[in-house]
Order: structure tokens, then sequence, then C-alpha cells
């Protein structure tokens, strides 16, 4: 059986980031306004 990678480790690093980030700044919305608001900068 051949293992056939479908998306490189780049776009992999940027779409669990991604998750992450995304996920962070909807936890943190209320109650870290700061961490919340520098979550969403590049």
């Amino acid at each position: 059986m051949k293992y056939v990678t479908v998306w490189d480790l780049p776009t992999r690093i940027f779409h669990w980031s991604l998750v992450f980030f995304f996920s962070f700044s909807y936890l943190s919305g209320d109650e870290f306004e700061e961490l919340h608001s520098y979550s969403g900068y590049p």
C-alpha cells in the first residue's frame, strides 16, 4: 500500500493554527479582551 500525502506541511500548519486562533478568539471574547484582540493580528 502506497502512502500519499494530500496536503504538505506548511498547509497543515496554517490550517491548524487558523483553527487554534479562531477557537481561542471565540473562547476569550468576553473575559480576556486584550488577548482576544491580539489573537486576530497577523
